[in-house]
């Protein structure tokens, strides 16, 4: 059996590569990690494995850049520099990066684990910010903001393994 880590050395009994020292800590594992990467580039499965794998690192992006909100308030908030600016405004704004935060965090987490049902609603929930944002550049006259440009990534990759789930299903092949 080929280590799934560098595909040169052997796995031994122990389940650890000789070249490079790579450990599973299952047979089942390895037995996963085999059937994946004998997967053709051009297989239902193999990109479906591959857009959910795009689709965790996507949500953990946007769940680290908002994130950033809430470090520059408590960085502004400790050094005394929000004198004249709104609580109440600032509590919302700390909120709402906390929500998203933790909204796609979790997402992250559970395509991580690859959770097909996780593609439903990364794709509501994508969607709606998107409207949301288009809504307030169309009639509010606000610019886009970049990191609103960012929900096209797991709103397409969402809706992508939506479409090879289902042709994965239709040839009895479901992951």
């Amino acid at each position: 059996m080929t280590c799934p880590k560098c595909t040169l050395g052997n796995l031994a009994q122990a389940l650890q590569c000789v070249h490079c020292g790579f450990q599973l800590r299952s047979p089942e594992s390895a037995a996963g990690f085999q059937a994946q990467a004998a997967l053709p580039d051009n297989d239902v499965l193999g990109k479906y494995s591959r857009g959910m794998r795009s689709l965790w690192i996507a949500l953990f992006v946007i769940a680290a850049l908002s994130a950033l909100p809430i470090v520059l308030v408590v960085w502004l908030a400790l050094t005394k520099r929000l004198a004249g600016v709104d609580s109440k405004l600032l509590g919302t704004a700390v909120n709402t990066a906390t929500f998203q935060v933790l909204m796609f965090g979790l997402f992250g987490v559970l395509a991580l684990r690859r959770h097909a049902w996780v593609n439903y609603p990364v794709a509501l929930c994508c969607s709606l910010l998107l409207v949301a944002s288009i809504r307030s550049v169309v009639i509010d006259h606000l610019a886009m903001r970049p990191a609103d440009m960012l929900l096209v990534s797991p709103f397409y990759y969402a809706m992508k393994n939506i479409r090879l789930l289902y042709q994965a299903r239709g040839e009895g092949r479901a992951p």
